[in-house]
């Protein structure tokens, strides 16, 4: 609650940039707060800070794993082409997936991948789980998360169940690619 009070502030220009280090100062001091702020308005920077404990490591360029936080953008762009006429929620994901489509999903369309009820296993469901996701020597390319999940066996019949998949998102952010022609992080 902090925070949002403190952006509201922030927009509103009644907050300083001492005042913006003193609040994050204060909450770090108290283990409220543990991470990185950036704070803009229009181009220029107002204030920018990092908070974290002598355990942790990591600075103002650090690049944060955002987790579930893309999957409302992803759906937002989902929405976005279905109101453009470039896609329905009744596709079969395989009409827009390309090379990365499975025999397996054929019964799948978008709406089930939008809310879970694909059956399609979750990244974290697989027997490599993290390790697949987070190794420790090179980075993992979109066909090899794919691959790790393709042929595997549905949970429930497409819309029978809901089950949380990170996979369906990661197989929408596929479409998005497919249908606008441009990485989904450009889309984006």
């Amino acid at each position: 609650m902090k925070t949002l009070i403190l952006f509201a502030f922030i927009i509103s220009g009644f907050v300083s940039q001492a005042q913006i280090q003193e609040i994050f100062e204060r909450e770090a001091l108290y283990q409220q707060f543990n991470g990185v702020v950036l704070v803009k308005e229009n181009d220029s920077l107002i204030f920018e800070g990092c908070y974290h404990s002598k355990n942790e490591n990591f600075s103002t360029t650090t690049a944060f794993d955002v987790g579930s936080i893309t999957k409302q953008f992803t759906a937002l762009a989902i929405l976005q082409m279905v109101q453009q006429q470039k896609l329905n929620l009744d596709d079969p994901i395989n009409l827009h997936l390309g090379e990365y489509g499975s025999q397996r999903w054929k019964k799948i369309n978008i709406h089930h991948l939008l809310t879970h009820t694909s059956g399609i296993p979750s990244l974290f469901q697989t027997e490599q789980g993290l390790e697949m996701l987070m190794p420790d020597q090179a980075s993992v390319s979109k066909s090899q998360l794919i691959n790790h999940f393709k042929e595997a066996k549905l949970l429930f019949s497409p819309g029978e169940e809901f089950g949380y998949s990170n996979s369906g998102y990661l197989l929408l952010a596929i479409i998005i690619e497919h249908i606008s022609g441009l990485d989904f992080v450009q889309y984006l």
